[in-house]
C-alpha cells in the first residue's frame, strides 16, 4: 500500500487550511515505506537533482536547528490512488518553477512509473498540467518579445556556445547579425540553461544590466 506526504516549513504557520496543514507546504509526494523521509538524505548527501526542494530542506535546518514538519496526509491507498491525490494536491498549491505557486516539486506528480500503469485518470491530469505549463511558458515568451519591440534598452551578458561571455546593447540587431533565434534566446531567461538545438544552440542570456 502507498500513502501521500507532504514536507511543511515550520517557519511558516497556516490558518484554517483546507487539507488541515498546520505549516505551509513546499513539496509533496507518494511513496512506500521510508519514501517520506528520503528527502532528508538526499538533502544531507547532496544526490538530488532538485535544487530548490533540497536549499529548501537545508534553509529550515539551519534556521530552525530541526528538520522539516513531514505529514502523512494520506495512507493505505494503491497506487492509481495515490498518483492521483498527489496530481490534485500539486495542482492546488502550484509549482515555484513555473511561477504557479509555493511548492518546490519540478514536476506535476505522478512520477516513477510508466504511463500505462497509471489510471487514465492520472494520465489525463498529467497531459494537463503539462499543456498549462507549455501555455504559460509561451503566454510570458511572447509577452517579453513585445515589450522587447516597444522599449528594450538593456544591455544582454550572453554566454557563447564556446563558453565565452560577451555583451550586447542591440540584441536584435545582434541576433540577425549572428544568424540565431531571439525567440529562442529569449527562452533561455526561463529554462536557465543554454538552447540545446537550432541555430541558437549552446547560446543563453545570462543577465541583463539597465
Amino acid at each position: 500500500m502507498y500513502y501521500v506526504y507532504v514536507y511543511c516549513d515550520p517557519r511558516r504557520p497556516l490558518i484554517a487550511n483546507p487539507h488541515g496543514f498546520t505549516h505551509e507546504p513546499f513539496y509533496i509526494g507518494y511513496g512506500k515505506g521510508k519514501r517520506s523521509t528520503f528527502h532528508l538524505r538526499e538533502a544531507r548527501w547532496n544526490t538530488s537533482t532538485n535544487y530548490l526542494k533540497t536549499n529548501k530542506i537545508r534553509k529550515i535546518q539551519q534556521e530552525t536547528q530541526q528538520d522539516p514538519t513531514v505529514i502523512i496526509y494520506r495512507s493505505n491507498l494503491d497506487k492509481n490512488e495515490a498518483t492521483c491525490l498527489e496530481v490534485d494536491l500539486i495542482a492546488h498549491y502550484g509549482r515555484l518553477c513555473d511561477k504557479s505557486g509555493i511548492l518546490t516539486n519540478i514536476t506535476i506528480g505522478g512520477d516513477g512509473n510508466s504511463d500505462h500503469l497509471l489510471s487514465e485518470d492520472v494520465q489525463q491530469k498529467r497531459r494537463v498540467g503539462v499543456a498549462k505549463h507549455l501555455r504559460q511558458n509561451a503566454i510570458a515568451i511572447k509577452q517579453h518579445l513585445l515589450q522587447y519591440q516597444k522599449h528594450d534598452y538593456k544591455t544582454y551578458c550572453l554566454q557563447t556556445p564556446s563558453g565565452a561571455t560577451i555583451t550586447t546593447s542591440n540584441l536584435q540587431h545582434f541576433c540577425r547579425q549572428h544568424n540565431i533565434s531571439i525567440k529562442a534566446l529569449y527562452h533561455t531567461r526561463y529554462r536557465k540553461k543554454p538552447c540545446s538545438s537550432g541555430k541558437t544552440a549552446g547560446w543563453m542570456i545570462l543577465s541583463t544590466l539597465p
